[in-house]
This record gives C-alpha cells, sequence and structure tokens, in this order.
C-alpha cells in the first residue's frame, strides 16, 4: 500500500515529501520480503518496481540513479533466468532508458564527453532491448513507439 500511495503521490498530489517517506517505508518492507524469500519473483519485482518509483520520486540526481540501478540489478538478474520474458526485457529497457534520460538530462548537463559516451552507452542499451522486443512481439507497436522516443532523445 506504502509503494502505491508513494507513487501516486508523486504523480498527482505534488507532495514529494510524503511520496518519498511512503516508497521509502515501502522499500523497507519489500527489501524483508525479498531477502526473507529470496526465489520468490514476485517480492523482486516488487522491491524492483518499489526502487524505480523511489528514483523517480527523489530530486537529488545522483540518488535518483542509485536507485534505478539497483532496480535494474534485479531485473537483470531475473532476465537472466528467462532472457525471452517480455515483461521482463521492457523492465530492463525501460530501466536503461530512465538512467540514460538522467545522465543527459540539459538541465542537470552532461559534464564530459565521458559522461556524454554513458548516456548514449544506457540508450543503445535500451534501443537494442525495444528492437529485440519488436521481433519477439511484432503487434506490439509501443515497443516500436519506445524505440523511436529513444532514437529521437540520443
Amino acid at each position: 500500500a506504502y509503494m502505491s500511495l508513494g507513487s501516486m503521490q508523486t504523480v498527482r498530489t505534488g507532495k514529494p515529501d510524503e511520496a518519498i517517506d511512503n516508497l521509502q517505508k515501502s522499500l523497507s518492507l519489500n527489501k524483508s520480503l525479498a531477502a526473507g524469500e529470496p526465489a520468490n519473483t514476485q517480492y523482486r519485482r516488487m522491491l524492483a518496481d518499489n526502487y524505480k518509483f523511489l528514483g523517480d520520486a527523489l530530486t537529488d540526481r545522483d540518488e535518483r540513479i542509485r536507485m534505478h540501478r539497483e532496480a535494474l540489478a534485479i531485473r537483470e538478474e531475473m532476465l537472466t533466468n528467462d532472457p525471452a520474458n517480455p515483461q521482463e526485457l521492457t523492465a530492463v529497457a525501460s530501466l536503461y532508458q530512465r538512467i540514460g534520460t538522467i545522465l543527459g538530462n540539459k538541465a542537470e548537463g552532461v559534464k564530459s564527453e565521458e559522461g556524454y559516451r554513458e548516456t548514449l552507452e544506457h540508450f543503445n542499451k535500451s534501443l537494442l532491448i525495444y528492437n529485440k522486443l519488436r521481433n519477439l512481439e511484432p503487434n506490439n507497436s509501443r515497443h516500436g513507439r519506445n524505440a523511436a522516443d529513444i532514437m529521437a532523445m540520443s
């Protein structure tokens, strides 16, 4: 409930402090659940989503990236067990895209050539996955739209 409340507060109420507080409470609970049953994929998905939502809610650039990377690590590990799973592929592609967007945010600036390369690297990884998804699910137009969004950003 904390995760749902926090993610809704982030988007709809403009109360970021309350949203972050609820997402942090949820994160603590989800960490305990995932640690108690490490083989439970539902708990691991919830934990990854919680990191993602918290990363979306935070304002500190480095913390946002750190939260998204935590989510990415969990999702990539889950993907190794089921490499053609569209749900996991989409989650991984989305997280690469989010991290690339934060890294390349013009307001925060890409401070070096290395930073620019890292931004493009994340976009390219996301694009590769979306193209793989387009082949796996040719009737799903969302993957093509996501790929087009990334090409427009890079």
